[in-house]
């Protein structure tokens, strides 16, 4: 997200209709599916943001090595996941 759109909450929004829309699925598809493993990626010197989607309860799984190119270098980037099941699971 630009600098000048950070702090208003809209990550926030995203990640809530995210997990909405995976939930509205879910009932869609009770008969197929048990649980919906929402994936993401974020450069792991974005504190700000591990913060916010660890807060979802998003949980490191993994780290892709030197992922992101900048020009101090690469970062690596780290892999998060958020299970959301139906109402039994």
């Amino acid at each position: 997200m630009l600098p000048e759109h950070r702090r208003f909450g809209l990550g926030k929004l995203l990640i809530i209709e995210t997990i909405k829309q995976a939930g509205l699925l879910l009932k869609q598809e009770s008969d197929y599916l048990e649980s919906i493993k929402i994936f993401l990626e974020v450069a792991e010197n974005n504190v700000t943001a591990i913060h916010l989607y660890s807060a979802f309860g998003f949980e490191k799984i993994s780290r892709r090595s030197q992922y992101y190119r900048t020009p101090n270098g690469n970062i690596d980037a780290h892999i998060m996941v958020l299970k959301v099941c139906d109402e039994q699971g």
